[in-house]
């Protein structure tokens, strides 16, 4: 990645997740754009994998992990989420391999 300017990402909302969201973001790999945004939904894609990540934020951990059940599942090598404190991220890619790695990254190293 060398000669390739980084965008540094940063989440335009007060939550109590917003810097764990961005120092995920910005620590990755690739670089993330800013593609979609929301009151509290994000979604950035990597120019690179063209690997997709939304992130939603919810007001307690229940709520979020009550919507990933309703609208994420059942999971596949190419799309899968995971909550990390009261942040959903949801990935998208080609690679099934970099997928579950960017989900592991999220859900952070336990």
């Amino acid at each position: 990645m060398s000669g390739t300017k980084r965008n540094r990402i940063s989440i335009p909302i007060e939550h109590p997740n917003v810097r764990n969201a961005e120092a995920f973001l910005n620590s990755w790999s690739e670089s993330f754009d800013l593609q979609k945004s929301g009151k509290t939904r994000f979604t950035f894609r990597s120019s690179t994998s063209e690997t997709e990540v939304t992130v939603i934020f919810f007001d307690d951990y229940r709520k979020a992990l009550d919507y990933d059940k309703r609208h994420f599942h059942p999971r596949s090598l190419t799309a899968c989420s995971t909550v990390n404190g009261t942040a959903l991220y949801v990935i998208l890619g080609k690679d099934p391999d970099l997928v579950s790695s960017l989900a592991g990254h999220f859900a952070g190293r336990e």
